[in-house]
């Protein structure tokens, strides 16, 4: 089986038993897809029953899931089925980790051992590694001065994990809840941690004096060994991580006040 990608977007499949296969789950599928296209037209429509149409949805993705589980199971050592379940995974914005792990599960063989099977683990640890009731991958990396600060060392304590970028409206708007969060509540054992992705140092630097913001700063060059990039789903910024004492995240993407609001809770102001 060949695939040529374009932006991660499928642009052809080459191997005729690889394309045959792939065209019946196309063919069982599409006809569903064009109902929920429908469907969600039919939202926009004056007095429209949403319930009904919800609970059509529903089923509508249930089958979905039912059809795509039996593809896999009847070629669960196939390379196209690897491909499969990580395209599935890739462009699901709403990934279930516990469906995901069953359709990995699923893979045998060589669709498991083969690049996109191994793929398919990378994907689903990174997407853990942004969800609430995992434990937050372990890292070092430099901050602004060049000292090496190392996530799992700062275990008793709650930290804030925050990605963002100098470029990043929506991060820099964040900036005063932090700054106040910081202020009430890191002598309390309240830590916060900003990864930056900015491509350009000289950006970075330049918000880091303009926002003077009091706690640990790092760059974090996307493709150097090490990088956040192979261990965090983070396709899109701000993101924010809340880790209790043991490392476990507990929360995700506090903004505003609900920062300050959940550290009142966790630290018993």
């Amino acid at each position: 089986m060949e695939v040529q990608m374009q932006n991660m977007n499928v642009s052809s499949i080459k191997g005729s038993a690889s394309n045959d296969t792939m065209r019946r789950l196309t063919g069982v599928q599409e006809p569903m897809h064009q109902a929920a296209q429908q469907i969600q037209q039919a939202y926009q429509r004056p007095g429209i029953n949403q319930d009904s149409l919800s609970q059509i949805m529903g089923l509508i993705s249930q089958e979905l899931q039912r059809t795509f589980r039996q593809f896999i199971r009847e070629h669960a050592e196939m390379e196209i089925s690897a491909f499969a379940v990580y395209s599935s995974l890739a462009n699901d914005r709403n990934l279930n980790i516990a469906f995901a792990d069953t359709l990995i599960g699923m893979l045998k063989g060589k669709a498991r051992n083969s690049f996109y099977g191994k793929e398919c683990d990378k994907l689903v640890n990174k997407i853990k590694a942004v969800t609430k009731g995992y434990m937050a991958p372990d890292f070092t990396l430099k901050d602004s001065s060049g000292k090496p600060y190392t996530l799992s060392k700062y275990k008793g304590k709650y930290v804030l994990l925050d990605f963002w970028a100098s470029w990043c409206g929506p991060c820099k708007a964040e900036i005063p809840h932090m700054k106040k969060a910081y202020s009430a509540y890191h002598d309390k054992g309240f830590e916060i941690i900003s990864i930056s992705i900015d491509a350009k140092e000289d950006a970075w630097r330049t918000a880091l004096k303009q926002f003077q913001m009091p706690w640990v700063h790092i760059l974090d060059v996307r493709g150097e060994k090490g990088s956040t990039t192979d261990l965090y789903h983070t396709p899109t910024i701000p993101k924010t991580l809340l880790l209790d004492k043991t490392g476990m995240i507990i929360d995700t993407d506090l903004r505003g006040a609900m920062l300050e609001q959940r550290l009142s809770q966790l630290l018993h102001d």
